[in-house]
């Protein structure tokens, strides 16, 4: 069995070196339609680093554009549709980095391993998406619905493959739903403390938690220790 591998956090800067680019690229000459939308969201993701989703205002967020504050609406019918984009942007983005485990790819434990490297990588750009709609929700209902929705797809997609785990032989009998609920809410909450905002924990430390907590949580501490804790 392979140990699982070493995060690579230097998407962070990639991502942010891709914005800085996209964003010099549209002042030099005429944007295209999703180079535009690309750009607010960008530069809202900027804004939440630092700001809770409530201090966003159209005219703060258009400020610090390269485009007219009215294009906004050209796009989002308001902040709160804006957030269901960036939402939407951070769920396709988790999907794809716990698609290991989640698909039944390779060896399960070591597949679990790497999905939850990915997830924390992933989260180290997303994390204060994560943190202002989490918090937003809590006073909006529209924003309530929307966060409850996200959580809740990945709860059906754990309890699935769990239930897979479960025919194979390799897990236990434990609660397949009730399981990936509580484990997953216990990943958005740490996650969010992790990366919502700056100074960010240390990505490794995160992984090693977490892959400690699922890992012997689902497949026993025996594994555990073979694939992470392994001299």
């Amino acid at each position: 069995m392979t140990r699982c591998q070493k995060l690579n956090v230097n998407g962070l800067a990639e991502w942010r070196e891709t914005t800085v680019v996209e964003l010099s690229e549209g002042k030099k000459g005429r944007r295209s339609r999703a180079e535009a939308r690309q750009e607010i969201l960008d530069r809202a993701v900027d804004f939440l680093w630092d700001h809770s989703f409530r201090e966003m205002t159209v005219a703060r967020l258009m400020d610090r554009t390269s485009i007219g504050r009215s294009a906004f609406y050209v796009y989002f019918r308001d902040t709160a549709h804006l957030a269901e984009a960036l939402l939407g942007q951070v769920q396709t983005t988790l999907e794809q980095a716990i698609s290991p485990w989640v698909a039944g790819v390779g060896e399960p434990v070591t597949a679990m391993c790497e999905s939850l490297r990915g997830e924390v990588e992933a989260s180290v750009r997303v994390g204060p998406i994560m943190r202002a709609v989490s918090e937003a929700a809590a006073t909006d209902a529209h924003l309530e619905r929307l966060w409850n929705d996200f959580l809740e797809a990945f709860d059906r997609a754990v309890e699935q493959r769990l239930r897979a785990e479960q025919r194979a032989g390799r897990v236990g009998p434990l609660d397949a739903a009730a399981t990936a609920r509580a484990m997953n809410r216990l990943d958005a909450a740490y996650l969010i403390d992790s990366f919502g905002r700056h100074p960010q924990a240390d990505p490794d430390q995160v992984h090693k938690v977490l892959a400690t907590i699922w890992i012997s949580t689902v497949y026993g501490r025996e594994k555990l220790d073979e694939i992470l804790y392994q001299a």
